[in-house]
């Protein structure tokens, strides 16, 4: 396997867990992360950290939305030996602290999202507030909220159309979760209308 093969694999992986085909993704990112890991790595030794972080984190990730969450946690592990950005940081953090709150582990998840802020606000809050909303705690809801609106008051000059979206969808879910729809569906709209500009 060339580079652009494992690359490929990799973008595969990212769309199978954005069609909801989990299972599958999960495959392909540890495919992914054995290739990285062989003897023979068909990528740069410069870029080689930057994708073992980024297929570790997504793949985390992944593992957590399908409740696996003490292999989530033993993979985000790997994330944080192969040198994160503070985005990268923030990413990884929020991810374990989605597994260690879906292992029952509330503060110590509260602290690694605390600690996702502190790396990069915006990635930190946005990705912690998406976590937050997938877990079946109704306590941390208000807390996601309030990290949404935080992002979206005190670091507006520093959003792209992406990232606004990125909010307003956050708070659809968080309406969704609190049996909401209607509110749930104004925040998708808007997202809607922030992602098309």
């Amino acid at each position: 396997m060339d580079e652009n093969q494992l690359m490929a694999l990799f973008n595969q992986a990212r769309r199978y867990a954005d069609a909801g085909d989990l299972a599958t993704s999960v495959k392909a990112y540890l495919e992914c992360l054995r290739i990285a890991q062989g003897q023979n790595p068909p990528i740069s030794r410069e870029g080689l950290p930057q994708f073992v972080r980024s297929a570790a984190i997504n793949l985390t990730q992944v593992l957590n939305q399908q409740g696996r969450f003490a292999e989530a946690l033993e993979k985000v592990t790997l994330a944080s030996f192969a040198s994160p950005s503070p985005a990268g940081w923030a990413r990884a953090l929020a991810a374990k602290g989605e597994a260690l709150c879906g292992l029952g582990r509330i503060e110590e998840g509260r602290t690694a999202f605390e600690q996702a802020v502190r790396y990069q606000a915006v990635v930190g809050a946005l990705n912690s507030a998406d976590s937050i909303t997938r877990l079946a705690s109704e306590d941390l809801l208000p807390w996601a909220e309030t990290l949404v609106r935080s992002v979206l008051d005190e670091h507006a000059a520093e959003l792209n159309h992406t990232y606004r979206a990125e909010a307003l969808t956050i708070l659809g879910k968080i309406e969704l979760r609190r049996k909401r729809p209607d509110c749930a569906r104004g925040w998708f709209d808007k997202a809607i209308r922030e992602d098309s500009q």
